[in-house]
């Protein structure tokens, strides 16, 4: 009896945590898309500097 219990217990966790997923997917999304507005706001950045760099040089 207790073998199945296990089982049923396990998968009543497993409801638990289909019923959290989608706000950590949630919050997963928006740290994505937080992440890639600063990659390209750094790489904009770092592009500003070179054009700056070179516009001194000519």
């Amino acid at each position: 009896m207790s073998d199945n219990i296990v089982p049923i217990q396990d998968k009543g966790e497993t409801v638990k945590e289909t019923r959290r997923v989608p706000w950590i997917e949630f919050m997963l999304v928006l740290g994505g898309l937080l992440l890639t507005v600063l990659w390209v706001a750094g790489l904009l950045w770092a592009a500003l500097l070179v054009l700056e760099w070179v516009w001194r040089w000519l």
